[in-house]
């Protein structure tokens, strides 16, 4: 029995067990005065421009575009030593983050191991949760924590057959804990740009045939219970303005503003970068792009409100 890993994992559990007890969700919070980012597009958010991408737009377009469909079209059952196997190879798709994208890529998980009839999916394509819940991105980067988190995640790879190698596809959802007081915008949300940016470094060193990565800015936090320990990090305005970094560490990509987040060429550092599913609305309002939106009572698990229910991650997935 590995004694650390208990440690490391139990730690979470404590935390969630204690918070438990005395949590309950807000669903009466205060209104916010936020416009959801898919709908402020070439809006600005204290000065800063919204959209997915530059320009304040949410589609994608150019050279970035181009690039995503040549490496998506090129990617190819592998073996667990890497090599092409169109016979027993998959295309591992890998979910990163904490326990609440968790959740959520379970139904992911559920949906390409058990596939309904209305489901078109590529026999080669495997999914796998590398989720660990408590631990927020700087476990993934922390000079003193990120070889036992890396190797942790591995171990659940290697746990159903898989290999390293055989892990070409990302998805990421992270937040940062340890917030005392509101943040401050636009340092906090540039700060967590750079984690996020060393965070895509070490999945590329750790998995070196990650293609894409697609990156989640976090759900609506105004539900949270405000006696959370992390209440600050959870909730708003920190998981609104978790959207901007997303969008900037995808713009510093595609910008070549960062050499870090070089994807293409002899010896990349980073996967190529897309945005994934944008789960931000205001509460029960819909907003205006999806008419996306979320009841409190149904969304939100009652004991914390801010983890997801059972019937929003499927939703969501």
């Amino acid at each position: 029995m590995n004694f650390k890993h208990l440690v490391f994992t139990g730690s979470a559990i404590l935390t969630l067990f204690t918070q438990n007890l005395l949590a309950q969700a807000v669903c009466d919070p205060e209104p916010l005065d936020l416009v959801p980012f898919l709908d402020l597009q070439t809006g600005t958010y204290l000065g800063y421009q919204a959209g997915l991408y530059p320009g304040g737009t949410n589609i994608l377009s150019g050279t970035h575009l181009n690039d995503a469909k040549s490496i998506a079209k090129g990617i190819k059952p592998l073996d667990g030593d890497g090599n092409i196997n169109y016979g027993d190879g998959v295309v591992l798709v890998a979910g990163f983050g904490p326990s609440v994208p968790g959740h959520i890529y379970n139904s992911f998980v559920d949906k390409v191991r058990n596939p309904s009839v209305t489901y078109d999916l590529n026999p080669c394509l495997d999914a796998i949760n590398l989720c660990i819940g408590g631990k927020d991105i700087n476990y993934g980067i922390d000079d003193t924590l990120y070889e036992f988190y890396w190797q942790a995640i591995l171990d659940k790879v290697t746990d159903v057959g898989c290999t390293a190698a055989q892990v070409q596809i990302g998805w990421m959802y992270f937040n940062e804990r340890g917030l005392t007081e509101p943040p401050v915008f636009p340092d906090n949300s540039l700060e967590l740009t750079e984690s996020y940016i060393q965070f895509i470094n070490k999945a590329k060193d750790y998995y070196p045939n990650l293609q894409l990565m697609y990156i989640s800015s976090r759900h609506f936090g105004g539900f949270a219970d405000t006696t959370l320990t992390e209440y600050y990090s959870l909730a708003e305005p920190a998981s609104y303005q978790n959207n901007w970094t997303v969008k900037w560490t995808i713009e510093e990509q595609i910008n070549a503003t960062d050499i870090r987040l070089k994807y293409k060429g002899a010896s990349p550092n980073a996967p190529l970068l897309l945005w994934g599913p944008n789960f931000w609305c205001n509460a029960e309002q819909k907003r205006m792009w999806d008419k996306k939106r979320y009841d409190c009572e149904t969304s939100f698990n009652p004991e914390d409100g801010y983890h997801l229910t059972d019937m929003q991650d499927g939703k969501d997935a």
